[in-house]
């Protein structure tokens, strides 16, 4: 949980610095393209994490590799990760920051968990319900659980709705195993 805290934090950041220049998509991008260089190269996120490389010879050669020059904010916030070893937490600053813009143009990502896929008016019907009730564009993120059995579970921000059977069962094993023994 710390870290998602300082992940938070650092979003909160490097969203505030580029967004008061109007760059935060091309930030978000660059970021995005060194943590993809991170993620599929084995040997550059290694030369990344090395403690005895300087954080600028780093920096250098990422840009180096992906052929581009970084916005100074992106260079500065880059940096900071770097000399505190924070750079690890680069997948939970970027979705942070996706959730910081997210909320900006008043978009509300909700998890929908089922055991089959929605069909088209299921969707439209929770779509309704959640912008009703949040008062903000909703993108459902679907995803497919066989193992829920039937119903569905929503996870809007924090709040979890689980109405699932999976969820059902697990309640009454809860109650009715002490009986039993």
């Amino acid at each position: 949980m710390k870290n998602g805290i300082a992940a938070k934090q650092y979003a909160s950041a490097i969203y505030q610095a580029s967004s008061a220049n109007g760059k935060v998509e091309v930030v978000l991008s660059q970021m995005e393209q060194l943590n993809e260089l991170l993620q599929q190269s084995s040997e550059m996120s290694l030369f990344w994490k090395h403690p005895q490389i300087q954080s600028n010879m780093k920096l250098q050669a990422v840009q180096e590799v992906l052929n581009m020059s970084f916005l100074p904010e992106t260079t500065r916030f880059l940096l900071m990760i770097l000399d505190k070893g924070r750079s690890q937490l680069m997948d939970e600053i970027l979705e942070q920051i996706r959730v910081l813009q997210r909320e900006e143009q008043g978009i509300l990502v909700v998890r929908v968990s089922t055991a089959q896929a929605l069909d088209s008016e299921q969707e439209q019907r929770f779509i309704e319900k959640l912008r009703k009730e949040h008062g903000k564009e909703i993108v459902l993120e679907k995803i497919i659980l066989p193992e829920l059995i039937g119903g569905v579970r929503i996870q809007v921000e924090d709040t979890v709705y689980d109405s699932t059977i999976r969820r059902r069962l697990d309640k009454m094993r809860e109650v009715l195993l002490p009986q039993f023994r």
